[in-house]
């Protein structure tokens, strides 16, 4: 039989056992109602700066230059496209990636694809000390709707955003298109299909 002292201990250790589980239960149920606040050591905010045509880039390690922007004909979807002359050099001696570009407009919330038949590849592989030049076909963005494009295009920027691989920290170039090649680009006609050619690295 027990005593009134062992008695009193099982009931302080149930009612102990009792309150650990109901304190698990608050901080687990708070944990689920709430995210955690963003670190800036593991989500850093993207650099953002304003370029231009003709200008390299450092975009960590790899330097980065829009050498011209021309109009070039639609897709034969109907996308008007530009015709961007790409040049980038990996100055690091670690293997690194082209950036991406996309052509940004007013009229859309996303940027445009770009086109098979580029010679410049987005996040294309560079050897260390490695230089790419070529020319990348970019379209319009599209609407809501992804088989159609935006009818214009103000406010035009091609951004260029090299991103470092150890902690996704970004670096976002914007540069302007001029007006005129919009609209050039806009009145031209569709062109065929151009396959992706081979590559050697």
């Amino acid at each position: 039989m027990a005593t009134p002292a062992a008695s009193l201990a099982r009931r302080c250790r149930r009612r102990g056992l009792t309150a650990v589980a109901v304190l698990l239960a608050v901080v687990v149920a708070a944990g689920c109602s709430k995210e955690a606040p963003p670190d800036p050591a593991l989500d850093p905010e993207p650099v953002h700066r304003d370029g231009s045509v003709g200008r390299a880039e450092d975009l960590f390690g790899v330097s980065v230059e829009v050498m011209g922007v021309e109009e070039f004909t639609q897709s034969p979807d109907g996308f008007p496209r530009l015709a961007v002359s790409m040049r980038s050099h990996n100055t690091t001696l670690d293997r690194k990636r082209n950036p991406e570009v996309a052509l940004h407009c007013k009229e859309a919330q996303k940027g445009g694809d770009w086109f098979s038949g580029s010679t410049w590849d987005v996040n294309g592989q560079l050897a260390p000390g490695a230089v790419d030049e070529g020319v990348l076909y970019v379209g319009f963005p599209h609407k809501s709707e992804p088989r159609y494009p935006v009818a214009r295009c103000t406010d035009a920027r091609l951004l260029v955003t090299g991103t470092r691989t150890s902690d996704r920290a970004q670096i976002v170039v914007s540069v302007p298109v001029p007006a005129p090649t919009i609209s050039k680009a806009i009145d031209q006609p569709r062109g065929r299909p151009m396959p992706l050619p081979p590559r050697s690295e």
